[in-house]
């Protein structure tokens, strides 16, 4: 099984015991803390630009379900894997949100929730943020791995699917003035707050500037594999038309992908 597999995680919103809405998140690291990674419009419930509720109910978000997954030894190397829901209050006694936005607020639409997961009940796998500095070539038409819950949909045992895009937008150029790059792919709800993955499998690859690499022991293996995590995905982009007397959302089958650093960003601001 890729680890990368057990790393995304199915969230489940509420509102007084009803439910809202899908998203994906993953667990990241941070001294003794642990915080699940998502996007702000997963945990506002408002869209980010206008900040209305995304619900029709106008209901917020007071409760976040994340689904844990459980890996239990079953002889010899095969696993048994289940899950386990733990929900997580989205505001603190006296109302205010226990979760933590970008330093720039809504603008930037990634949040990170501190959670507490029980250990004896979950296989916690975080993300090495580490992975964002993998020397690996990501330019435009290379391919990338969303790993998420499109429609809450799972790949059995609640595992996630991992939806193929290619970048869009030059990744080192913001797209419209945020730290955003553009990918192409058929994205759907639930899928807000995935990771995004730059993956190689073969012999001999392109560093980070281009250059062309050949190690002498990955030819005597035969393929080399390396990761790269270029950010959390948000949101697709589109435009509103008016159609038979009805505004109808046309997709350009186009999603933004905010970069790793906002990630550092939140948890920095978090700690000073």
């Amino acid at each position: 099984m890729d680890r990368l597999s057990l790393v995304s995680l199915r969230l489940q919103t509420t509102c007084k015991g009803l439910r809202l809405g899908q998203a994906t998140g993953f667990i990241v690291d941070a001294g003794d803390q642990h915080y699940c990674i998502t996007n702000w419009h997963v945990l506002a419930g408002r869209h980010p630009q206008t900040t209305q509720p995304l619900s029709p109910t106008g209901g917020l978000p007071d409760k976040a379900f994340v689904y844990y997954h459980t890996t239990t030894p079953v002889g010899g190397d095969k696993l048994n894997i289940t899950w386990s829901a733990i929900g997580e209050s989205l505001n603190d006694d006296n109302g205010y949100p226990r979760w933590l936005a970008h330093p720039t607020g809504a603008k930037v639409d990634v949040a990170a929730l501190p959670v507490s997961p029980p250990s004896e009940h979950v296989t916690l796998v975080p993300l090495s943020l580490a992975l964002a500095d993998t020397n690996l070539f990501a330019g435009v038409g290379e391919t990338v791995s969303i790993v998420g819950y499109p429609f809450g949909i799972t790949g059995g045992a609640f595992l996630p699917i991992w939806k193929t895009g290619h970048i869009a937008s030059e990744p080192d150029v913001d797209y419209e003035d945020a730290p955003v790059f553009v990918v192409d792919a058929t994205t759907r709800e639930g899928m807000s707050g995935s990771p995004v993955y730059r993956r190689f499998h073969g012999v001999g690859w392109r560093t980070r500037r281009g250059t062309e690499m050949m190690d002498s022991r990955t030819v005597r293996a035969g393929s080399s594999e390396l990761t790269r995590f270029m950010g959390v995905y948000a949101s697709r982009i589109g435009r509103i038309k008016e159609q038979d007397g009805e505004a109808v959302e046309e997709s350009a089958e186009l999603g933004r992908v905010w970069k790793p650093h906002v990630i550092g960003e939140i948890l920095n601001a978090a700690a000073t």
